[in-house]
C-alpha cells in the first residue's frame, strides 16, 4: 500500500488496518483519508505493544481514529464476549450461516476477547 496511488485504492470497498505498528511513518494515513473521503469504508484494528500510539492519535491519523488509545486491557481467563452480529453489513454477512448453524455451536460459545484497548473517544466524533 506505501506505493499505491489513491485511484488504485478507490475500486475497493472498504480497507482493514490491521495492527500496523507504525502507519504514520509508514504515510498512510494521508492516502487512506483520500480514500475515506472519496467514500471508501476503514476498519482499523490496532496491534499491541508493538504499536506506536503517538500514529494513532485523532490528529496523527488525520482524524480517522475517533478516539485516544488509552491503555491495553487483560480481560483475564474469561475473556469478554463479542457483541451480537448484525449480518446486514456486507463485511459479516457471509458468517451469518456458519453462527447460525448449531454444530458450530457458536451460540454456546461466542468469540472472546483476552485483551483489547480501552479508548477515550473524541468529542464530536463520528462513529459508525
Amino acid at each position: 500500500m506505501r506505493s499505491a496511488a489513491p485511484a488504485e485504492l478507490a475500486p475497493y470497498r472498504a480497507i482493514v488496518l490491521l495492527s500496523v505498528g507504525a502507519p504514520a511513518q509508514a504515510g498512510l494515513w494521508d492516502k487512506l483519508a483520500a480514500y475515506v473521503e472519496g467514500g471508501g469504508g476503514l476498519l482499523i484494528v490496532p496491534g499491541g505493544d508493538e504499536l506506536q500510539r503517538a500514529d494513532y492519535a485523532p490528529d496523527a491519523s488525520r482524524g480517522l481514529i475517533p478516539a485516544e488509545l488509552e491503555q491495553i486491557l487483560n480481560a483475564g481467563d474469561q475473556g469478554v464476549a463479542w457483541i451480537e452480529y448484525q449480518y446486514q453489513h456486507p463485511l459479516i454477512a457471509p458468517w451469518r450461516d456458519y453462527a447460525q448453524n448449531p454444530e458450530t455451536k457458536l451460540a454456546e460459545k461466542p468469540p472472546r476477547t483476552f485483551r483489547y484497548w480501552a479508548v477515550k473517544p473524541v468529542a464530536g466524533a463520528n462513529v459508525l
